[in-house]
């Protein structure tokens, strides 16, 4: 199938305001302007961050895919981060966001010419049916109030048989007690933070990666030199061999976000299941959970 060289509708202009990405009481609107700062602030990133956290996080990337036709869709592009990570495996790369951090993305990465950026809602993409042969939806899902929406959309757009890449947060099954307890605890500072302010939030943010992120990952980088063989089950033992910057922009997106929810492999699978996606596979390496699921043929 040729490549969709035009929109369904006219995509939105940077003056127009960001959609609602969501229903319920403004909700995700709040989401929606949080990440646009977000990645205003953390727009560019190293090629060693990018491809440390993308080796990870993209070990599952189908081996069958032809980087001379392969058709992505990088839904909630963010900064584009991803999108850049996986220009050169496609021929062509469409990254949409919600929030005006596409614009950011759209300037920071004006050296990929295979990518066309749009701002538009995941609930109402802007391309035509089967445009895709494997669509990434990276950190999104779990900060929309209903992603069966988002999910609708993506199969719509997707060609029978494509791919959909997804990562959304763990509801840490796996984890002992004492962990779980810890990530409760910091809910009580996320509460407050996500309300603040972008221009207090932001600095605030920067702090809690001070006194709580670099102090653990120092920890777990010296038990792992140590040889502690259960160095990798530490509280963000993660970011072990992650930059200090994506620390702070991860610090950030915990804390200040103002919506997350979070979901068993279980319920992953159930959710992809009742969207109308197939042969559901997950990684069993961090970050928890993302793995792949198939359009049936």
């Amino acid at each position: 199938m040729a490549l969709s060289t035009s929109f369904s509708r006219a995509p939105l202009c940077i003056e127009d305001r960001v959609h609602v990405f969501g229903m319920e009481g403004g909700a995700d609107d709040a989401t929606i302007r949080s990440f646009g700062e977000e990645w205003a602030k953390f727009s560019r990133f190293s090629d060693t961050d990018l491809r440390t956290a993308g080796e990870e996080l993209f070990d599952l990337w189908p081996a069958e895919l032809d980087p001379a036709t392969t058709r992505l869709l990088d839904l909630g592009c963010g900064s584009g981060r991803w999108t850049r990570y996986l220009a050169h495996r496609v021929a062509h790369a469409d990254a949409v966001d919600p929030s005006e951090a596409v614009f950011h993305a759209a300037q920071a990465n004006a050296d990929l010419p295979k990518v066309r950026w749009s701002h538009a809602r995941g609930e109402e993409l802007p391309f035509a049916e089967e445009s895709f042969d494997i669509i990434m939806c990276i950190g999104v899902l779990h900060h929309v109030r209903d992603p069966r929406r988002v999910l609708a959309e993506t199969l719509r757009t997707l060609r029978a048989g494509g791919w959909f890449y997804f990562y959304l947060y763990y509801a840490m099954e796996q984890r002992g007690r004492l962990y779980r307890w810890l990530h409760r605890a910091s809910e009580l500072l996320r509460w407050p933070i996500h309300r603040l302010p972008g221009a207090m939030k932001r600095p605030l943010c920067d702090v809690l990666a001070v006194l709580i992120y670099l102090p653990l990952v120092l920890l777990a980088r010296l038990a792992k030199a140590l040889g502690v063989p259960w160095w990798h089950r530490l509280p963000l033992a993660y970011y072990h061999n992650k930059s200090f910057r994506l620390m702070r922009n991860d610090a950030l997106d915990r804390f200040g976000t103002a919506y997350e929810q979070r979901s068993t492999q279980a319920e992953i699978t159930t959710l992809l299941h009742d969207a109308g996606f197939d042969e559901v596979r997950f990684s069993s390496q961090p970050p928890y959970w993302h793995g792949t699921a198939r359009k049936p043929a």
